[in-house]
């Protein structure tokens, strides 16, 4: 897909300013989501499971600005540094602080939406399982059946009690596309950094001092969140090596 040189420009700026926490041109890449007995049926930007990204990471409770609390998570930095997160996790001996996970293996689905609850879509969106999705379902699948045709997915049961199912899409032939997986993935503006890698990847990125400003304030590490907590109490701001007794 060929864009003008301005355009190129263009997006380098706006993936630097994403990367720092800055501006407001966010990318929102929505995260596959069903209700419980809900079945849409759906079509994977992939057609080899080696393709699956998978990603370390640890699931730390935020706060919209109207005091929501939600959760979200940030890839673990232990294989490239010492991991703020993995040291406050050790000094939790009895696992007390629930806003803050252990490190754990997430492979993250990218897919397109077709139809959802009766309704047809053409949604791009990704899907964040545990490993054990892997072996107890998509490996079974694609044993069987191909990767890169229409599935229907159902999911039964809430919370920690969620499982889904898949199952070749009984109406396949209404989703026929007469383009290429790279061709999808283009009309989609698929990005791989829409995983990881960015500030606004649905894995979020942060270094350790943004870990360390997590963890002292239970904030959203933004640089304009953390020059204002310096300029309000510059002496406050906790060193990394005294995570422990977090």
């Amino acid at each position: 897909m060929r864009v003008s040189l301005q355009d190129a420009v263009k997006r380098v700026g706006q993936k630097e300013a994403r990367a720092n926490g800055q501006g407001t041109e966010f990318k929102n890449v929505p995260f596959f989501k069903l209700e419980d007995k809900q079945t849409a049926t759906i079509k994977f930007l992939f057609d080899d499971p080696s393709a699956i990204p998978v990603v370390r990471t640890h699931m730390i409770q935020m706060y919209s600005k109207k005091g929501t609390p939600y959760y979200t998570e940030v890839s673990c930095i232990a294989d490239s540094d010492s991991c703020p997160f993995c040291e406050a996790k050790k000094a939790d001996i009895n696992n007390e602080d629930n806003t803050l996970s252990f490190a754990h293996d997430r492979m993250v689905l990218p897919l397109v939406v077709l139809e959802r609850g009766g309704k047809k879509e053409l949604s791009y969106e990704l899907f964040i399982r545990p490993i054990s999705f892997y072996t107890g379902v998509i490996s079974p699948y694609s044993a069987r059946f191909s990767l890169i045709d229409p599935i229907e997915i159902t999911r039964n049961g809430t919370k920690a009690n969620t499982t889904y199912s898949m199952f070749p899409a009984m109406n396949a032939d209404e989703f026929k596309m007469d383009k290429t997986l790279e061709e999808l993935k283009a009309d989609l503006n698929f990005d791989e950094t829409d995983v990881i890698g960015r500030y606004d990847s649905l894995i979020k990125t942060w270094t350790a001092e943004q870990m360390d400003f997590y963890l002292n304030t239970k904030q959203n590490p933004t640089k304009a969140n953390m020059l204002a907590k310096k300029e309000e109490a510059p002496q406050q701001v906790t060193r990394r090596s005294n995570h422990h007794g977090f």
